[in-house]
């Protein structure tokens, strides 16, 4: 037997349209006057309007419940031969499980036992169990199958002002609202619905799916953030299988906005991300106005070595050797010192050899005014000591250094070729910053100097020939 607190709450859990039939109504209120039999037939009623209306719903959200509909609607006028058809049609879709299917069968027999003046009575228990399952199970359901909500949902991300507002609370709490919608065990299905929307060529959608993917792993739900890490960072991760940009960029974000993702990865596919991710920031796609804003994920997948042993060698070995990717990070606040010197290491090192010289000289053009604001006082230093051994140590391409030690040629009359003006306006810049900084913190440039042997530019007055036999040195 229900309770009046349990038929209360039945209630609440259904919505019947104002000017509907009123099934249900009628059916708890049958069961509260005891009258079972008439509450089996209105709840028979009541299911089946529901479960046809949801079919017909269903259809028109995805062509291939067409068929099903259209042989449902065959049989509508016949009173039970319809409810069987119905029941048998849904039987053979996805729309509904085996626990639906054979309550529909149960409800069916106890219906045609109501219904008919010979059938045996009904009782109480068995009104009750029909009620309770009834509205677990049809009644309170937004669709036979969750995978219809899927497809609600993705149609409303396809539209192109999906996210009306674009700060991160309001994103946050439109895509919770769709998640509220969906039972856990749905939550596969709705990311892999999701990933299919990266694939097409509408800019706005890709944008708005990949927004999607990131609330979803700041909802705080484990489930739902295991979701998308199995099905956009893990099943795409097989060897030799295609990565678009438009994946690789979701899963930067992704892991910009949740790096605790990267706990639910094993080893192995840790690894191979690694290997992904690195190939995307050497990518053109790195220089990107889209990936601007992203360069954190890096900071927080690579770590500082000096701390724990990072498993991303491939993205710090593409660290060490890109200066397009060290530029983009450069300038982040909380990069790890150890990043840091590695990226001036390498772009010291691109800028004192000549045989890299155009690989040098396009990235100065490029970034040049950029570059000196995002280094530090420490990082001019160390590249205008690389840019004066370029200067000094070479002559057309070949060493002016001799087996001594002392140059071949002497190095007071040489300068940067009038090709790389670019570079020799980017020395001066740094020669003048470095002397500032030598002057308004003396200690502290004097130690960096002889930690990292660095020398200070020619002071006025200063014999030229002794500056630059130091640097030779």
């Amino acid at each position: 037997m229900l309770s009046s607190d349990e038929l209360k709450d039945l209630e609440n859990q259904v919505r019947e349209e104002e000017d509907g039939p009123g099934y249900f109504a009628e059916a708890l209120s049958t069961f509260r006057s005891g009258s079972y039999r008439s509450c089996v037939l209105m709840m028979s009623n009541a299911v089946f309007a529901h479960a046809y209306q949801k079919l017909a719903h269903a259809a028109s959200v995805d062509a291939k419940y067409l068929v099903t509909l259209k042989d449902v609607d065959d049989k509508r006028s016949d009173g039970d031969a319809y409810e069987a058809r119905l029941a048998s049609c849904l039987a053979g879709t996805d729309l509904i499980d085996e626990a639906k299917s054979d309550y529909l069968k149960e409800l069916r027999r106890l219906r045609n036992h109501a219904a008919h003046p010979n059938g045996r009575k009904v009782r109480d228990s068995e009104a009750a169990h029909l009620l309770r399952e009834g509205v677990k199970l049809f009644l309170s359901q937004r669709n036979l199958d969750p995978l219809v909500t899927v497809e609600e949902i993705a149609a409303r991300v396809m539209e192109p002002d999906y996210f009306p507002r674009e700060d991160q609370r309001s994103v946050l709490d439109l895509v919770a609202s769709e998640i509220s919608l969906l039972p856990p065990s749905a939550y596969q299905r709705l990311v892999e619905r999701i990933l299919k929307l990266l694939k097409t060529d509408d800019l706005a959608v890709t944008r708005n799916a990949t927004a999607f993917l990131c609330a979803c792993v700041e909802i705080p739900d484990e489930l739902l953030k295991i979701a998308v890490v199995k099905k956009l960072m893990m099943a795409k991760l097989g060897r030799g299988q295609p990565h678009p940009d438009a994946f690789m960029l979701a899963i930067v974000r992704v892991l910009d906005r949740s790096p605790e993702c990267l706990r639910y990865l094993e080893a192995d596919d840790r690894q191979r991300l690694d290997a992904k991710v690195a190939n995307f920031f050497l990518s053109p796609k790195a220089a990107h106005a889209e990936l601007r804003g992203s360069e954190s994920v890096i900071v927080h997948i690579v770590g500082d070595r000096r701390e724990s042993k990072s498993e991303f060698e491939h993205l710090r070995a593409a660290l060490a050797r890109s200066l397009a990717l060290g530029f983009l990070l450069i300038g982040n606040q909380d990069l790890p010192s150890a990043v840091r010197e590695m990226i001036v290491r390498n772009l010291a090192t691109v800028a004192s050899r000549p045989n890299r010289s155009g690989e040098f000289l396009s990235f100065v053009e490029a970034n040049g005014d950029e570059l000196v604001q995002r280094l530090t006082d420490q990082d001019a230093h160390r590249l205008w000591a690389a840019l004066e051994i370029r200067r000094t140590h070479y002559v057309n391409g070949k060493s002016n250094l001799d087996p001594v030690g002392g140059f071949k040629v002497d190095p007071r009359g040489l300068k940067l070729p009038d090709s790389e003006a670019a570079i020799a306006q980017l020395e001066t810049v740094l020669r003048e910053r470095v002397r500032e900084a030598r002057l308004a913190h003396p200690e502290e440039m004097e130690k960096n100097a002889r930690r990292s042997k660095l020398p200070f530019p020619a002071a006025p007055g200063e014999s030229l020939v002794s500056h630059l036999t130091s640097i030779a040195s």
